[in-house]
């Protein structure tokens, strides 16, 4: 009983020092993960756990490591679910070559030349050399997507690209398992042999599951919040044990292939919002344990600090270096190839797993193990940053090739060219951002001279086949700004989500035509204000606007008892709905059309 109480003790603790640290990493705006190796290396034996202090009769220390550890492999399950779950082929098959390909060259280019210099300076070992290298090669998925998501960049083609390679990275990661698990394992052609087919045969049961088993199960569950939940748990598990107890193969290979399994459905959304807890929970013990992991003791040789620097130098110049030659040979230009190189300057939160994997089996040694996790939770500090300062990075880098005359051959713009080609107009409206509120303005200036910049490049092909004058690119793209001809234009019109940017857009145009009217968006009050002090002639709040007819309408009702002043605008509302929904099928056919054609 004492023994089954110093377990919840231990989770408790682990908890605890997780959740202060967090709030001490969101008050100086540090990613979670960061601040869970943190309370790792403050609960662990150099700082609390050597002081042997007690709380409540207990050791104010994690003793159960064992059972804890079980635990927190879990949470690498559960992870990998969930990057299973979002997995969404779709938004990238449009790219698929270039990041198959890519990908493969990125993670061999960035192994090699790692471990070309560890082996030559006598850093490491040949295959811990080999394995520290492709543990640097794989970059962050969630804290990419999560950067980008809050930025309101997934739908950009540097998003899509580095999306897509995010992806393939942690499939490759899957299929290095074995590698890791045991120094044979690349080697061992009976292994490997046995690895493809277990695969192969958890794919294809997968593949039947998922025609003939799911839809209906999910069709039903999905009513209720608890079904939901549990079946969705229940197939995670179900793939763990057929893994482990069927194939023999990695659990966490499983719980992939789960969440991959149930990526295709239609309720991908419901079933992450259900389960993310429970990851949370476990994500939250395993980075804690592995920080708990970290001997400073041990990295504290010469031979160590050479090695950090070297892979600090991978992370941030030459693995980017590699994924910008790689983009701009693919055709998208240095501006996005520099933003996908740089945006994925980062390791992985998998790198921890194969670091683990490598320090279970005895391939990697606890010093080249407490050097992965601290190089790790350095790139992952440094990563927000990065994005911050994306523009000056791109920038200097777009400056030093322009002046030393490199890639100015248009064949590395081959892709970007045909959607940033407009036609060059005056006395024109200048709209920044087609999405909805964009979409309506369109539809009623049929008539008038138009530039419409989007940074989806979908909608952009959409509108083009439809003769809009639009061009691909960011908001805050301050080049494009140059070639809109704000001084000759008739109105500018910002309607892009983020307020900042379209302060700034709006600061550029006065002072290149301050007499032109501009036109803005908001979401709330503080940015109204904004845009007003940047010079805004006239800015909107949809909700406010949306709330203020509403109340007429209804005042109007309540007044008269009919609905003849409510139904005035009715039919001509009706027909537009009708035209906005055959837009989103054009849409939706251009989006399949060029998944074939790209």
């Amino acid at each position: 009983m004492v023994m089954d109480f110093a377990l919840v003790f231990d989770i408790g603790l682990i908890i605890i020092f997780a959740g202060l640290f967090n709030i001490i990493a969101r008050l100086l705006k540090q990613p979670p993960l960061l601040s869970y190796i943190i309370a790792g290396i403050v609960l662990g034996s150099i700082f609390v756990g050597s002081l042997k202090l007690q709380l409540f009769g207990m050791p104010l220390s994690v003793t159960n490591k064992e059972e804890i550890m079980l635990l927190s492999e879990l949470g690498v399950a559960f992870l990998l679910f969930s990057v299973g779950i979002e997995t969404n082929f779709s938004k990238i098959i449009s790219f698929a070559k270039t990041i198959l390909i890519g990908t493969l060259l990125q993670v061999a280019l960035t192994a090699l030349f790692f471990y070309i210099l560890a082996v030559q300076f006598a850093l490491l070992p040949f295959y811990e050399a080999l394995l520290v290298g492709l543990i640097l090669s794989f970059s962050s998925t969630m804290l990419v997507v999560k950067i980008l998501s809050d930025s309101h960049s997934l739908d950009t083609l540097h998003g899509r690209l580095m999306l897509g390679f995010l992806i393939v990275q942690d499939c490759i990661v899957i299929l290095l398992m074995p590698v890791f698990s045991s120094s044979s394992g690349i080697f061992n052609q009976a292994m490997l042999t046995n690895f493809a087919f277990s695969g192969l045969t958890l794919l294809v049961l997968t593949y039947v599951l998922l025609k003939y088993i799911f839809p209906p199960l999910f069709k039903y569950a999905v009513r209720d919040k608890n079904s939901l939940f549990l079946l969705a748990l229940s197939i995670c598990f179900g793939f763990i044990f057929l893994s482990k107890y069927v194939f023999d193969i990695p659990m966490v290979i499983g719980a992939f292939v789960a969440g991959l399994s149930l990526s295709t459905l239609p309720y991908t959304y419901e079933i992450y919002a259900e389960i993310r807890g429970v990851r949370d929970l476990f994500v939250t013990i395993f980075f804690v344990m592995l920080g708990m992991q970290i001997n400073f003791v041990s990295i504290l040789q010469e031979q160590y600090l050479l090695l950090i620097l070297l892979c600090l130098i991978v992370i941030f110049l030459v693995k980017p270096l590699i994924l910008t030659g790689l983009t701009l040979f693919a055709g998208y230009g240095t501006r996005i190839a520099l933003l996908v190189g740089f945006g994925l300057a980062q390791l992985s939160e998998f790198s921890f797993v194969l670091a683990g994997e490598g320090l279970k089996s005895g391939l990697l040694s606890q010093g080249t193990f407490s050097v992965v996790l601290i190089v790790v939770a350095i790139s992952m500090v440094v990563t927000p940053y990065i994005f911050n300062y994306k523009k000056a990075i791109v920038g200097l880098f777009d400056s030093f090739f322009t002046k030393f005359n490199m890639f100015n051959n248009q064949n590395f713009e081959r892709k970007i060219g045909e959607l940033q080609d407009f036609e060059k107009v005056s006395d024109h409206l200048v709209i920044i951002g087609a999405g909805t509120m964009g979409n309506i303005l369109l539809n009623g200036l049929k008539d008038i001279p138009l530039v419409v910049l989007d940074h989806n490049s979908d909608l952009i092909r959409m509108l083009k086949a439809k003769g809009v004058n639009a061009v691909y690119g960011e908001a805050q793209n301050d080049e494009l700004w140059k070639k809109l001809n704000l001084k000759a234009a008739r109105a500018l019109i910002v309607v892009i989500p983020e307020a900042d940017v379209s302060a700034e857009i709006i600061k550029y145009a006065k002072t290149e035509n301050h007499r032109l009217p501009i036109f803005g968006r908001a979401h709330y009050y503080t940015e109204g204000l904004q845009l007003y002090d940047a010079g805004c002639d006239f800015v909107i709040m949809p909700h406010v606007v949306g709330s203020n007819v509403l109340l007429k309408n209804l005042l109007c009702f309540i007044k008269t008892k009919k609905l003849t002043e409510c139904n005035a605008l009715q039919d001509e509302f009706i027909n537009y709905l009708k035209e906005a929904s055959k837009d989103e099928q054009m849409k939706s056919i251009f989006k399949f059309r060029n998944n074939l054609f790209d």
